[in-house]
């Protein structure tokens, strides 16, 4: 066994590296779809002078919670080498 580096990878090297790359574009898609919602939600509520109580409890709160969700996966089950 040496301890240089080769330029052969293995197919599971390969799987790890794809399924790193997906988690981390998905966790970055999430959060911008998340922080994309807050700014429209606030430009609404302040467009349409209604009640952002309301708003916030119907339609924010479980968009954070999926958010979380996807995050909390993400960081949860990355495998440690």
């Amino acid at each position: 066994m040496t301890n240089f580096p080769t330029a052969i990878a293995t197919v599971s090297d390969l799987v790890i590296l794809r399924r790193e790359s997906t988690r981390t574009i998905l966790a970055f898609v999430v959060v911008g779809l998340v922080g994309a919602l807050a700014i429209l939600i606030a430009i609404w509520v302040l467009a349409k002078d209604g009640d952002p109580q309301s708003v916030i409890t119907g339609i924010f709160t479980p968009i954070i919670g999926i958010a979380g969700t996807v995050l909390g996966f993400y960081f949860g089950s990355k495998e440690e080498n």
